[in-house]
């Protein structure tokens, strides 16, 4: 048996097992209600007892392998078992929750509102593969969710929005948008596997500055709940909300594909190489012109550039080369390596902007008109330009991609101008996806079809996003559609901006 595989059946077994633990809890727990109650059954106490453990098994099973990265296995916290276990607790709510991930069904119209369900999954940010513990359980969702029909999408297309204010005051009568999201929609099957957002000062503080740049990142003065619901469900999926440069992190040193390696190799199953077209290699990097006249002097050069035999071609491939042990994230100490394509170009922004054709296309931005006015990126541009003088067009674009460090991207991401124009740009470039239709039919039709939801996912990740994103899409404006009766009376009231 392969080691990967005993891997995998060690993990269903442990996931298995305490999910067994947990149903065994929950049993016991509805065995005292029974006879606090006098509830009776007509089924068999010991054929119940039966199917409640082995209910529990398949829901621990199924949340282990949703949940717990086969490389962390030697580094499981207890926070983590206990949510295995917790799964095992919530059974049945929790297998219908994992179903839907892969189903791709419109999420959970027809669950029964009086379950309780369990936010057990972890809360997995992007490119580490680290577990993080979700705060609550066993709650009841206070908004029952309804299905996806014409009803829904009307009410979330007659909800015009121009900025973070307008959006507030949907909110308001919940709490602000991330106490209803915690409350309402992280419970559901659609977003248990991302949990509870941090609703603290800094993400309410990104979540208005991104969304009033809603001109420039739609292009158009307003949009509707329709277009706020998608792409904040892209967000949910990729930063737990926070609308922020949110760059893609590394493994730690005690993981397989430690630090810097981890954005270098090929991981079956998990990621593929950033150090692969349309990124340019570290080799091809290695042996530029531009490249070598701005960045040889970083720490770590001389151990690339005076290798024996010269620099090693295992820099262009999609293995870290064992001629350059360290893969630590410090500047410090690998300030050449860092500063190749395949780490400062990995994801980042609230679609995770990657690769250097994405990047070129913010590169063309920062040196336009458009962001002139910011002094962050006319800062950047300024500097840039001097440092390719005569180029001009694709080839000046092309050299500052290489030149630009990953604390130049650091920089022109911690604006919101740039977040917003990252979305826009991948919008433009990739045939429109954010321009939704209003018809219920189109937008749960297939991923063929622009103005659909699965066209949008699809577009910004063909992975999984339209399994996993497209239903979290659908109950966001589900439960926006509703709320009560005094919200519903305070989104009447929104003034209905005309198109510029």
């Amino acid at each position: 048996m392969s080691p990967v595989l005993a891997n995998y059946l060690g993990l269903l077994w442990l996931g298995g097992i305490l999910g067994v633990v947990g149903q065994g809890v929950r049993t016991i727990v509805q065995k005292i209600g029974d006879q606090v109650g006098s509830h009776q059954s007509n089924s068999s106490p010991g054929a119940r007892f039966l199917t409640s453990l082995l209910i529990g098994f398949i829901a621990g099973a199924a949340a282990a392998i949703v949940t717990v990265n086969i490389g962390d296995l030697s580094k499981l916290s207890a926070v983590t078992l206990l949510g295995l276990a917790t799964a095992g607790y919530a059974g049945t709510d929790f297998i219908g929750g994992v179903a839907s991930r892969f189903t791709g069904g419109a999420s959970v119209a027809g669950a029964e509102s009086k379950s309780r369900s369990s936010s057990i999954l972890s809360n997995r940010s992007r490119g580490t593969g680290s577990v993080a513990a979700v705060e609550r359980s066993f709650v009841t969702p206070r908004v029952p969710i309804q299905p996806f029909t014409q009803a829904v999408a009307d009410a979330c297309a007659a909800i015009s929005l121009r900025n973070s204010t307008d959006i507030a005051s949907v909110f308001d009568g919940q709490g602000g948008f991330f106490a209803w999201y915690n409350s309402v929609l992280s419970v559901t099957p659609a977003f248990q596997h991302r949990g509870r957002a941090p609703n603290s000062t800094a993400i309410n503080q990104h979540f208005a500055q991104f969304w009033d740049q809603i001109p420039i990142t739609f292009g158009r003065s307003q949009i509707s709940m329709i277009e706020f619901c998608a792409l904040m469900s892209i967000n949910i999926q990729e930063t737990t909300g926070d609308l922020t440069a949110a760059p893609e992190e590394m493994n730690g040193q005690n993981r397989p594909h430690p630090g810097l390696a981890y954005a270098f190799d090929k991981i079956s199953g998990l990621k593929q190489s950033y150090n692969v077209a349309p990124n340019q290699t570290a080799y091809q990097l290695f042996n530029d012109f531009y490249f070598l006249k701005q960045h040889a002097g970083l720490t770590g050069s001389a151990t690339v550039l005076n290798n024996p035999g010269g620099i090693d071609p295992a820099w262009s491939g999609q293995a870290w080369p064992t001629s350059y042990p360290s893969t630590v994230v410090d500047p410090s100490v690998n300030g050449f390596v860092m500063t190749a394509d395949f780490y400062k170009f990995r994801g980042r922004g609230v679609i995770q902007t990657t690769w250097r054709s994405d990047y070129k296309l913010l590169i063309s931005y920062i040196l336009s008109s458009a962001a002139s006015g910011n002094l962050t990126l006319a800062t950047l541009a300024q500097k840039w330009t001097a440092a390719v003088p005569g180029l001009s067009g694709d080839a000046q674009i092309d050299a500052i991609a290489t030149i630009s460090t990953d604390a130049d991207w650091t920089s022109a991401f911690g604006e919101p101008l740039t977040l917003a124009a990252g979305v826009s740009i991948d919008n433009n470039a990739k045939g429109g996806y954010l321009s939704l239709s209003r018809d219920a039919a189109v937008l749960q039709a297939d991923k063929r079809t622009k103005g659909s939801l699965l066209y949008m996912a699809a577009k910004i990740n063909g992975g999984s996003y339209p399994t996993t994103v497209a239903p979290m899409m659908e109950t966001m404006m589900c439960t926006v559609a509703g709320l009560s009766q005094s919200s519903a009376v305070a989104m009447a009231r929104l003034p209905r901006w005309p198109d510029a």
